[in-house]
């Protein structure tokens, strides 16, 4: 009998409701909340230090500029992001006043970019599309403000990259100890000089992918900023960047075989192309995932196909086929006529 009561008295033990604030951690304690003034502060104050850092260390500034961003504006309407976009461009102009950085966009544009991924990811409006443009409009800022430098000096930003490349090729040139160095030399020099917008491309890139490890940390902050989480199998390009891709390399052929196409635009074409065939192949590598992941395959395979994929096209162009094919086919099911976002699709690819 003194069992059967014992064994009761424990079962209503573990029955009764906690009394509030009697728990030693309440649930959510450690769990950054993504709306209030608290948090608009926070986000604030770190759009302030990555602008304060841009003059030093740009893609740390990129990073802590959209965590700040997503943590201001998540939530709220245009004043915070106009506060946010303050935060972040006020403070990144004196630092470059300050340093006397040799143009103000300088120390500006690391800093917006972190702002604009930020602002994407809150709004839940990062697409395929979105981080194209992004990546594409930071890259023309950067070349606009060269070409200005280069008015202000007198030259143009062409004949610029051209006597830096001839100075370097003449150095570099002196140190090359054998015929096949002083080769290959040159054809890199040669290379550099048809595709030297790519190098903005690359800086405007390697920005966006800081600002995103810092609209990843925001998304990992908490149960409510986890709905702004995106999803690489999901990435879809638009239709308007397959049509580019197809156009650039109608033009690139033609002027191999000789038709009559203005040299500046076959110049701009082929860097186009070369741009738009890295982001179609992330779409074919998307697919890719997106298969693993619909047979059950774990992160730790998706990694090791996604690195495979990557010496895939390095070596094949293979992936950049299969995005632009699956831009085609709709492998993975994606509705074309409507919004081509990967996070509205989050639910449907768990």
């Amino acid at each position: 009998m003194s069992e059967e009561k014992d064994r009761n008295a424990s079962a209503g033990w573990h029955h009764v409701p906690a009394e509030s604030g009697a728990e030693l951690a309440p649930r959510g304690a450690f769990e950054a909340r993504t709306e209030g003034p608290d948090n608009l502060v926070s986000g604030l104050i770190w759009c302030v230090a990555g602008a304060v850092v841009s003059g030093f260390i740009p893609l740390l500034s990129g990073f802590a500029t959209a965590y700040g961003t997503c943590l201001a504006t998540k939530g709220r309407g245009a004043r915070e992001s106009l506060l946010a976009l303050a935060a972040v461009v006020v403070p990144a102009v004196a630092v470059g006043a300050v340093t006397q950085a040799s143009s103000l966009m300088e120390p500006v544009l690391p800093a917006i970019s972190g702002f604009i991924l930020g602002l994407l990811v809150a709004k839940r409006k990062l697409r395929a599309s979105t981080l194209l443009c992004a990546v594409l409009g930071l890259a023309a800022a950067l070349i606009a403000t060269d070409a200005v430098l280069s008015y202000a000096a007198g030259t143009t930003l062409g004949a610029s990259i051209d006597a830096m490349l001839t100075a370097a090729a003449a150095e570099y040139g002196e140190m090359a100890g054998s015929s096949e160095v002083q080769s290959a030399l040159e054809g890199a020099i040669a290379l550099l000089r048809q595709y030297w917008p790519l190098a903005y491309a690359a800086m405007a890139a390697a920005w966006c992918a800081s600002a995103g490890l810092g609209c990843a940390m925001f998304v990992h902050s908490g149960p409510d900023a986890a709905e702004c989480a995106v999803k690489l199998r999901d990435f879809d390009l638009p239709i308007w960047a397959l049509v580019a891709l197809v156009a650039t390399f109608a033009l690139t052929v033609m002027d191999r075989e000789g038709m009559p196409v203005p040299a500046e635009v076959v110049f701009w074409a082929k860097n186009l192309l070369q741009a738009l065939r890295v982001a179609c192949a992330i779409q074919g590598i998307a697919v890719a995932v997106w298969f693993l992941a619909t047979q059950e395959i774990g992160r730790f395979g998706q990694v090791l196909a996604s690195i495979l994929c990557v010496w895939l096209e390095t070596e094949f162009m293979a992936m950049s086929v299969v995005g632009l094919v699956d831009g085609l086919a709709d492998f993975r099911n994606i509705e074309r006529k409507g919004l081509r976002s990967y996070q509205y699709r989050a639910s449907e690819t768990k």
